[in-house]
């Protein structure tokens, strides 16, 4: 179902990439996984090279709504970049899977608001 699959490390498994069941928002996940068909845990969408989209995202406690090669997501992040690298913004998107809505901002750019992981000074690509 869904069309070839292989990562860049040879992983052809997809059910590799669905350990935990989503419950509901907030709440603990199943481990191991009992979705039937599975689902991918979690989807991260990069859109590179696009004018204005620096440092924009959204984040999705839902799912993609489309399947991606053949199945589902529990949840998801999109980060636009143009000419920077992405790293603040997925770590910032990202974040809100882990701590909640914007109620709960903590990775902004504000110097006094970075309070998860801390952004490397030395990123080399």
């Amino acid at each position: 179902m869904g069309g070839n699959f292989i990562t860049n490390s040879g992983i052809t498994d997809r059910s590799l990439f669905d350990n935990r069941s989503k419950t509901a928002t907030g709440e603990p996940k199943v481990s191991p996984s009992v979705d039937s068909p599975l689902k991918y845990d979690h989807v991260m969408i990069i859109l590179r090279n696009g004018i204005g989209l620096n440092k924009n995202g959204n984040t999705s406690f839902g799912g993609l709504g489309i399947p991606l090669l053949g199945y589902q997501s529990d949840t998801y992040t999109f980060q636009g970049t143009f000419d920077l690298i992405p790293t603040e913004i997925c770590r910032h998107e990202f974040a809100h899977q882990l701590l909640g809505s914007n109620n709960f901002h903590c990775t902004g750019n504000a110097p006094d608001a970075n309070y998860w992981i801390p952004i490397p000074e030395d990123i080399v690509c």
